[in-house]
């Protein structure tokens, strides 16, 4: 779990097991050979996404992870986090990529994820 402090209210962020649940139904993927079958893949579109520096994922992301905490963050209020001149985006990309790497609901699909990205980058 993680604080980030915004207007100047903290506010509590985990991605737990419900984070992942909520995540993943985000996405489904057809399994290869075996037709009408899918996946869930929600958490590798949105590790893409946060390589990719997308502040609209990012923002939603942080939204999700704050469920079932008091005081629950707003859309408006992380936009306008995201909007202040004076919050280092990249700095917010790398902390929340750093706890999905800890986390250890997410860390084992985000480490392989990035490997592989990783691996197609050097081909």
């Amino acid at each position: 779990m993680f604080e980030i402090e915004m207007n100047g209210t903290v506010y509590k962020f985990k991605f737990g097991m419900g984070f992942l649940r909520t995540v993943e139904e985000k996405a489904k993927v057809p399994v290869e050979g075996m037709p009408g079958q899918q996946v869930n893949a929600g958490l590798q579109m949105l590790i893409g996404h946060m390589l990719q520096y997308d502040t609209d994922e990012l923002a939603e992301l942080l939204y999700l992870a704050n469920q079932g905490f008091e005081p629950r963050v707003t859309r408006k209020t992380i936009d306008a986090y995201i909007d202040d001149e004076d919050t280092d985006i990249d700095a917010l990309f790398e902390q929340v990529m750093d706890f999905l790497k800890r986390s250890n609901a997410t860390k084992k699909k985000v480490t392989e994820f990035l490997a592989q990205a990783e691996k197609n980058q050097t081909k």
